[in-house]
């Protein structure tokens, strides 16, 4: 569940995004710039494999993880467009950081069966309908006046 929660979380947040900076288009690109480097990081572990633990890949992966999430909402209340491109960037670095703890958890849920892969799956299945859950249940006790500015 760990490894697709944040992401979770971040698109669930586009509204935020969206009226905090409304001359640009954080919908159609922060999805970008957070799996161009997601990809690389699975790259990266592919080629690095075992000479790196798998517990210290998890460990780096989540720390710097929760960092990026935590500074995001702060950078959002920078002054425009600053803080896009400063969001922009942090989603490049939680992308690496994403990308090494979903390669490390395919990693070792494969070398343990169809059982753990499957049970892999169900949670990341389970986090996306939990948080869009989350979702429905924020945008109702708090709705958002401000669809008509948001572009997508």
């Amino acid at each position: 569940m760990g490894s697709l929660l944040p992401w979770n979380c971040i698109v669930n947040t586009f509204d935020f995004f969206a009226i905090e900076m409304p001359d640009n288009k954080p919908m159609q690109t922060y999805g970008f710039a957070n799996n161009a480097f997601v990809t690389v990081a699975q790259v990266f572990c592919t080629i690095m494999g075992p000479r790196i633990s798998f517990s210290t890949k998890l460990y780096i992966g989540f720390l710097g993880s929760a960092v990026c999430l935590i500074a995001i909402p702060f950078i959002s209340k920078i002054s425009t467009p600053t803080n896009y491109f400063g969001v922009f960037g942090v989603l490049l670095v939680f992308g690496w950081f994403s990308g090494m703890v979903q390669g490390t958890t395919y990693t070792m849920a494969a070398g343990c069966g169809f059982k753990y892969m499957g049970q892999l799956f169900l949670g990341q299945g389970l986090i996306a309908v939990f948080t869009n859950v989350i979702r429905a249940i924020t945008l109702v006790t708090f709705p958002v006046n401000d669809y008509d500015s948001i572009e997508v």
